[in-house]
């Protein structure tokens, strides 16, 4: 559950780096595969757990805080960084910011997605009520997180689901996250990943363009 909260590095700013190591009968550790930081974790019995910095290079060693001020300082220190070497086609000032493989595209049995949808734009509808509460998966594919656009690549097919028609994202238990795209809602698994980076690349993202999209979009609370 650490990891799921701190998913990326609050020192260094990596993403999925951190590794949470139980130690029985000691303190557990966690530790950042990409800048070194090793912290000692301590339970305090009625409160918040405390993480202290006790290695790494060019670490704050001694530092002490609870792990929702790490968390703060994650939150604080947030930056869009683009990566490099992907392989989705991108539009020129389109940047992919996040990538997730094995992705399980799930959606209501009624969507078209699951019968006669030929487009490359993911459904904007049908309304709520047309569709069943059972929920099917479209395939597993490759998650992308661009500032233009969540993309979801198959092997066969692929769908790209655009910022402009989103009106919400959302988290759907501990490993789902979700969007409601016009008047229909899409989730995906994303495993391996903390589902809270999704939610706040989401917000941080919407943060910017919400002034330019002609309506609200909510998010769920990161």
């Amino acid at each position: 559950m650490m990891t799921i909260l701190l998913w990326r590095c609050p020192l260094c700013g990596t993403d999925d780096a951190l590794k949470y190591n139980v130690r029985y009968f000691r303190p557990d550790h966690l530790s950042c595969s990409h800048c070194g930081a090793l912290w000692e974790v301590r339970r305090v019995v009625g409160e918040d757990y405390q993480l202290k910095v006790i290695e790494g290079q060019d670490a704050p060693v001694g530092l002490e805080l609870p792990l929702a001020e790490w968390y703060d300082r994650l939150k604080a220190g947030f930056t869009f960084v683009p990566l490099e070497g992907h392989p989705l086609a991108t539009a020129d000032g389109e940047h992919v910011y996040a990538e997730c493989n094995e992705v399980p595209l799930i959606v209501r049995v009624g969507n078209p997605l699951l019968s006669d949808h030929t487009g490359r734009e993911a459904p904007l509808g049908p309304l709520p009520e047309e569709l069943t509460p059972k929920w099917e998966t479209v395939g597993l594919g490759h998650l992308y997180f661009t500032n233009e656009r969540l993309v979801w690549q198959g092997a066969d097919r692929g769908y790209d689901f655009w910022w402009k028609n989103v009106y919400a994202a959302f988290t759907w238990f501990v490993e789902i996250y979700g969007i409601m795209y016009g008047t229909t809602t899409y989730r995906f698994r994303v495993p391996g990943q903390s589902v809270l980076k999704w939610l706040t690349y989401s917000g941080e993202l919407i943060k910017q363009i919400q002034d330019s999209v002609g309506h609200p979009i909510r998010v769920s609370h990161y």
